[in-house]
């Protein structure tokens, strides 16, 4: 995958920041890949503790109550159930 650029995190924060708010749940999966998509595993249902940020300058992070921070690439929003990945959605779940 390859690397991207600041403006790119930056635009993952502000539309997770837009579509979750502090204190909404989210479903959240340690591990997601075209090979181990959401279908195939049971996520964790957790509230966040903050707003995204990005993390090292390279990373869209949030705090998630009982497991710390965390990529936002691996929450999908419990109300819409997303998930973000870069410009475009990877996965949708039913």
């Amino acid at each position: 995958m390859k690397q991207l650029t600041p403006k790119q995190v930056q635009k993952i924060v502000d539309q997770f920041n837009r579509k979750v708010k502090i204190g909404d749940e989210v479903f959240y999966y340690p591990v997601l890949s075209k090979n181990c998509p959401p279908e195939s595993q049971s996520p964790k249902r957790l509230k966040t503790k903050s707003e995204a940020w990005i993390l090292g300058g390279h990373t869209a992070v949030v705090y998630l109550e009982g497991v710390g921070n965390v990529a936002v690439t691996h929450c999908f929003p419990v109300k819409e159930n997303e998930l973000f990945q870069e410009q475009q959605m990877l996965f949708k779940t039913a």
